[in-house]
């Protein structure tokens, strides 16, 4: 199994969402939903503890520093570790799960993954009552009344009652919960399996199968791609020599050497005649031709004219798209941005920016000096921090400093200031749980589950 166990020694904050709270931004003229939160902390000698944002203790009496090690709340219910043991703790930071187990994971469904003996893998209900047997090498997190387990060496699949629904025939198994599908692995073949049942959608035939995206997934067998359905049907032929996945009733698609654009039907929409491209946003697509990137509408017309550099970070070179009418784009090694008739609005002067979320956005100055913009340019959080995350679903910025991390609201007002700050979740509602420091296992496309969040020793 692919899930990678990565375990730290870091501070982390954990965001508990409980309801929502309206702040009203008069500059913005617009109410910024933004939800009541807890926060996970570590103190210098490795102690956890939990906070709200602004700073107001609401850990245990015995101190705000009292657990060993804590994980995001999920469902209602958080692990932490006390001694070398762990344990669940509800919304009121009661014991209600005692810490006997070496390791956990959240809830998901009803049941989380607890180890036993530090090789064995079982689940248990709120109560605590081990309702599947520890007896697996491995485990992932139920999804759709489904868990991926790992038993000699094999991945197969269980039901809530500890039922084999998926036979323990694959090297690898991704659930992918909001397709309803499972991607399996076998000898370096792949294929699909129904969500709920597990019957085969698709024979082990690909080399390569991608998440859905507009009803379509990407596949490859030998050196050829195309797309099928979900119902594991071929609906664009594998004739292309690479293929990108659809956005905005478009896919983008290679051949000969040249990219374009094909639609649903398969038929060619935008002519092959170019470097690469981008996807759709807004109505709009970047290209790249003669090094230079513009942008072209649905029609096939360079609305833009490609007159920009390709951008690159760690993953290679990336291309722009339009975000709330504005798309960040590269010229003569600055970036700046450009609205939808090609008219620079903010200035080029930054090393790095992303898109726009409601209105605002980060980008860098200089050497991993980066703040917050809103539309007209203005500063909102100043240019001096080492990273920044935009949670737009709760109305959160996070600012990393390497050794501290500030929260800010979305209208730049300083929240509270701590150690460090690397994950966060929401315990009353499955699509926002994150981790922000590189120790989560695995994460669905709509960012809707972390498939494993441990923190402490």
């Amino acid at each position: 199994m692919k899930e990678k166990r990565k375990i730290g020694i870091v501070a982390f904050l954990c965001i508990f969402m409980i309801f929502f709270v309206g702040s009203c931004s008069k500059k913005k003229n617009k109410i910024i939903k933004q939800k009541e939160v807890f926060v996970v902390v570590k103190d210098l000698f490795g102690f956890y503890g939990f906070v709200t944002p602004e700073d107001k203790k609401i850990s245990p009496k015995e101190g705000i520093y009292v657990y060993q090690g804590a994980m995001p709340f999920s469902e209602g219910m958080a692990g932490v570790k006390i001694g070398d043991k762990w344990g669940f703790v509800n919304k009121k930071l009661d014991l209600v799960i005692p810490s006997k187990f070496d390791d956990v994971c959240s809830f998901s469904e009803g049941l989380a993954r607890v180890s036993v003996d530090g090789n064995w893998w079982g689940f248990v209900n709120k109560k605590g009552k081990l309702v599947i047997p520890a007896v697996y090498k491995d485990a992932m997190s139920f999804k759709n009344g489904l868990a991926v387990v790992q038993k000699d060496g094999s991945c197969g699949m269980i039901n809530q009652k500890g039922e084999v629904v998926v036979p323990f025939d694959y090297s690898y198994i991704e659930n992918w919960e909001t397709d309803n599908m499972i991607r399996v692995e076998s000898q370096g073949k792949w294929g699909l399996l129904d969500g709920k049942t597990g019957n085969p959608i698709t024979p082990l035939e690909y080399d390569d199968i991608s998440s859905f995206y507009e009803d379509l997934s990407c596949v490859k067998k030998g050196r050829f791609h195309g797309y099928i359905d979900k119902k594991g049907k071929t609906v664009i032929q594998l004739v292309y020599d690479e293929t990108k996945v659809f956005s905005e009733g478009y896919g983008a698609v290679k051949k000969d050497g040249l990219w374009g654009f094909i639609g649903k039907d398969g038929l060619t929409k935008i002519p092959f005649e170019y470097e690469n491209v981008g996807s759709f946003s807004e109505g709009l697509a970047a290209v790249q031709k003669d090094g230079k990137v513009g942008f072209v509408n649905k029609i096939g017309n360079l609305s833009i004219p490609a007159k920009y550099e390709p951008m690159k970070d760690n993953f290679g070179t990336y291309y722009p798209c339009f975000s709330e009418g504005l798309a960040a784009v590269q010229k003569d090694g600055k970036i700046g941005y450009i609205d939808k008739s090609g008219n620079a609005v903010i200035p080029f002067s930054f090393t790095d920016a992303g898109n726009f979320h409601d209105g605002i956005a980060k980008a860098c100055k200089g050497f991993h000096k980066w703040g917050i913009i809103n539309k007209s340019g203005e500063t909102i959080v100043n240019f001096e921090h080492a990273d920044i995350i935009l949670y737009e679903e709760i109305g959160l910025i996070i600012a990393d400093d390497v050794m501290e991390m500030t929260i800010f609201n979305f209208n730049g007002t300083k929240l509270s200031k701590h150690d460090k700050v690397v994950g966060l979740s929401c315990p009353d509602s499955s699509n926002v749980r994150y981790d922000i420091g590189g120790f989560s296992d695995q994460i669905d496309r709509n960012w809707k589950e972390i498939e494993k969040n441990v923190y402490g020793e």
